[in-house]
């Protein structure tokens, strides 16, 4: 490392944060915006449709991934909730 030269280093030690290196406090954000969008998207789901839900869905996914590491994204992406009107998708609706 002492010749590496002008190279920026990262250096962390493994286990310094819990479940894959994450804070506990990216986890209660990652859930507390979880909870947020879900509570945003409750009213407006009747009027926009499940599939424009699950696509504020996945944006939040996309920025909780931009932000954080493994760990809180996949809470995220795990945790989004089915909808409320009971539609499924064409690909898995019985003809």
């Amino acid at each position: 490392m002492t010749r590496s030269g002008n190279i920026d280093q990262n250096i962390s030690r493994p286990g310094e944060f819990g479940l894959f290196g994450n804070s506990p406090n990216e986890f209660v954000l990652a859930v507390s915006l979880v909870a947020l969008v879900t509570g945003a998207s409750l009213p407006l789901e009747t009027l926009i449709g499940y599939r424009a839900v699950a696509l504020v869905y996945l944006l939040l996914v996309v920025m909780v991934g931009m932000t954080y590491r493994g760990g809180p994204v996949l809470l995220v992406a795990a945790r989004n909730p089915p909808s409320r009107s009971g539609a499924k998708p064409a690909c898995c609706t019985s003809s």
